[in-house]
């Protein structure tokens, strides 16, 4: 079949119905987003993650669940014996986006 002139082409793609923000606030619901990583910082975590998963014989997947479980004080020692070469800024990023998606990983499975 061939395309029709001067015809505009169907959206490709989704989108989000217009009572997507309605449901949304009747809901309760709340966006959360961590901060965003800085180059040096994701890959310090990076390299920590797959060198920790390594040398503990797990996979990476596993590894991090775990980091993210160990709660504040088990991100910090990851960040300071397997995260080599980032600075103190860029430990207080990884630090703050980890705690971060630990308590999301703690309200997702309780």
């Amino acid at each position: 079949m061939a395309a029709a002139r001067d015809v505009r082409p169907r959206r490709i793609g989704g989108g989000r119905s217009g009572e997507y923000a309605a449901r949304r606030r009747v809901r309760g619901t709340v966006g959360e987003y961590a901060a965003e990583w800085s180059d040096a910082a994701s890959h310090s975590v990076f390299d920590g993650l797959h060198a920790g998963s390594a040398r503990v014989g797990v996979a990476i997947c596993k590894h991090t669940e775990g980091v993210l479980a160990s709660g504040v004080g088990g991100i910090e020692r990851f960040l300071t014996h397997d995260c080599h070469g980032a600075c103190a800024f860029d430990r207080a990023l990884a630090a703050d986006i980890l705690t971060f998606h630990a308590g999301r990983l703690a309200r997702a499975t309780s």
